[in-house]
């Protein structure tokens, strides 16, 4: 009881777990360096942009002061900068929401990022660049590629060792067999303008995608690392204002909008035959291109401990348990969908589809924003059977067992939905391959299996029989007539017979709650009179005489 009835100041005393990280401490880079003051400076200027939040992850936060003064003083007092902390939904994604409670017109990301693309901001990635000894990375992937034979090698990063990841490639290039080619996945970009905005720099389209893979000499891949460069006379869009000639083959650098593009990396995609290489700390990313890319072997470096390990084998256990917690929601009738970002582009049209897939399947579906997912925020909605997380890749799958009821992700939710669909172990993170209808994995791809009302329905996860309820599109339970006859009766003032179907979170309160309400005790109170009470508002109520006459009287006795 004690635990109900405190005075909730534990709550305020209470101290959070959160690891700094020292990214400006390498003696070899300075601060403005580490956090790209001048580049971030040129970009806002660039852009035109005047009002700069800066959202810190609870990790940098304690450079945020710093970073700020040093902004500030480089751009002037006609710039205004916010300090963006505490993010509304994952520190990964850009907080679209604390931004536009200040009115801001371009956020600067620091810190590790998912890359999604944004719904209405543009974005200034800085990730930081964290430390990592290059010569102890290459011996080590080094010797483990001598043991593996594949005809191809691909390199993806954490955003924070971007920065190191074509030294990284050079390097192992010539560190390994000849007939390996070395390919570094697109890098990730430093400015990203939303998929669909009309602000935009000139010359870039949104959503356009231009990163491309680079073969380890930096060179595009799929093109000749020694071919010359185009001249004058075969792209003249290549040269500057300053060219003198038609000859010439100078480039000017990119600019801006060169750089801006779609936030979202070009996909992995591997087989068999390629080895995926991932430099960074064990993380949700790497989790997740463990799960997209299942036939390539997977080695990882660390740099926190400058030692590898092979990343490939961890998958089988998780996808045991997605199939398990996809097994349990083909037994649920009432879905809630949990929205964990309001940024990503593509969110809106997600839970737009997810919505019309349930009420197609005659399923209960409740559509609720909490912010951070915990048990205990979702743990109020006890009717609910099953939860949908429509996040960003890194935080779709929640692998916690503290939540009460399946939590899954939309891939999955597809997959309980179509009840003929055979799993073959792929996995899908990417909500463009469920929203585009020409992709397998489309939402509107497959059926949801038969319609077989008499057909006996056997739960995957316990063996049990169970029986669906139906949900129509009001999302009201459809009862028949023979059952019907306990649901609840109303007649209107025109003597009009009414039946009211059960709803979820009805049929839930009968049959679940312990706690209904007040305790009615017909019967066995004396009722009352009704009597005219207070009258008036707050500052002054005026009582009736009745009642005032009983009031003055009881202050004499």
């Amino acid at each position: 009881m004690a635990t109900i009835t405190n005075s909730g100041e534990d709550i305020i005393s209470n101290s959070l777990d959160v690891t700094q990280l020292d990214i400006a401490d390498d003696p070899s880079n300075s601060f403005e360096d580490s956090f790209e003051i001048p580049r971030t400076v040129d970009d806002i200027l660039n852009g035109g942009f005047t009002r700069i939040g800066l959202q810190f992850p609870d990790e940098l936060l304690h450079y945020s002061v710093r970073v700020f003064k040093s902004l500030e003083r480089h751009l002037g007092s006609d710039k205004k900068l916010y300090i963006l902390a505490d993010t509304t939904y994952n520190a990964c994604c850009v907080d679209e929401v604390a931004a536009q409670h200040v009115d801001a017109d371009v956020v600067v990301h620091y810190g590790h990022a998912c890359l999604e693309p944004t719904a209405r901001l543009p974005v200034i990635y800085v990730f930081g660049k964290r430390t990592i000894d290059v010569d102890s990375c290459v011996d080590a992937l080094s010797t483990s590629l001598r043991q593996k034979t594949a005809r191809e090698t691909i390199i993806s990063t954490d955003v924070a060792y971007a920065w190191k990841a074509q030294t990284i490639a050079d390097r192992l290039s010539q560190a390994v067999e000849d007939n390996m080619k070395v390919i570094l996945h697109g890098l990730p970009p430093t400015v990203a303008y939303p998929a669909a905005n009309s602000g935009a720099p000139a010359g870039v389209k949104p959503g356009e995608e231009l990163l491309q893979d680079h073969e380890a000499d930096g060179s595009p891949l799929g093109t000749d690392s020694t071919q010359e460069k185009p001249t004058c006379s075969d792209q003249k869009q290549s040269c500057g204002d300053t060219c003198t000639s038609c000859d010439c083959t100078v480039q000017q650098p990119l600019s801006l909008a060169q750089r801006a593009v779609s936030s979202e990396p070009k996909k992995i995609t591997a087989d068999e035959s390629t080895i995926i290489i991932y430099i960074g700390p064990p993380s949700l990313k790497l989790t997740n291109i463990v799960l997209t890319n299942r036939p390539a072997s997977i080695i990882a470096f660390d740099p926190t401990v400058n030692s590898t390990f092979e990343a490939t084998g961890t998958e089988n256990r998780l996808l045991q348990r997605r199939y398990a917690q996809v097994n349990k929601a083909k037994d649920c009738d009432v879905f809630g969908l949990a929205v964990g970002t309001l940024s990503t582009a593509s969110y809106l049209p997600l839970v737009k589809a997810l919505r019309a897939k349930l009420q197609k399947a005659s399923k209960k579906v409740y559509t609720v924003a909490v912010g951070k997912l915990n048990p205990a925020k979702l743990g109020n909605f006890a009717e609910i059977q099953c939860w949908c997380v429509i996040a960003c890749a890194e935080n779709s799958i929640v692998n916690s067992k503290e939540f009460h009821v399946p939590v899954i992700t939309p891939f999955e939710l597809e997959m309980a939905l179509d009840t003929d669909r055979i799993w073959t172990g792929e996995y899908v993170l990417d909500f463009s391959q469920l929203l585009d209808p020409s992709s397998k994995y489309s939402l509107e791809a497959h059926s949801e299996g038969g319609n077989d009302q008499d057909e006996p329905i056997f739960s995957a996860s316990t063996g049990k029989f169970i029986k669906h309820r139906k949900f129509n599109k009001d999302n009201e339970m459809d009862v028949p007539i023979a059952e019907g006859v306990d649901a609840l009766t109303l007649r209107t003032t025109e003597n009009a017979l009414q039946v009211m179907n059960n709803s979820a979170a009805g049929a839930y309160l009968q049959t679940e709650r312990s706690w209904k309400g007040l305790e009615v005790r017909e019967g066995q109170d004396e009722p009352s009179l009704l009597e005219s009470g207070r009258a008036g508002v707050a500052r002054g109520y005026t009582l009736p005489d009745t009642l005032a006459a009983s009031e003055s009287q009881s202050k004499s006795n």
